[in-house]
């Protein structure tokens, strides 16, 4: 994974933030595998197995919409698919 500069830019961020927890509006917890501050960008990011999924965008996009009210900032989101080092935006 480490081989794309995209994603290797993700473990040399500004701030990095590991599977902290937050909770939504309704009480749900979530934990994303990593926020990072990238340039000024704050970033969600998750990591997925196995083939790709619309229920992990749809994951991702309420992790980011969580984070972004908790930061007051807007946040971007990406998946990485581990097995092929896949980074997708999702918007």
């Amino acid at each position: 994974m480490l081989q794309n500069p995209k994603i290797a830019s993700f473990f040399d961020a500004d701030e990095v933030k590991t599977e902290v927890e937050f909770i939504n509006d309704k009480g749900k917890i979530i934990r994303p595998d990593r926020v990072v501050v990238l340039n000024g960008q704050r970033i969600v990011i998750d990591y997925k197995t196995g083939k790709e999924l619309e229920e992990h965008k749809i994951q991702i996009l309420e992790y980011r919409d969580v984070i972004s009210q908790v930061y007051k900032e807007p946040v971007l989101a990406r998946l990485i698919y581990t097995e092929n080092a896949k980074l997708i935006e999702v918007l």
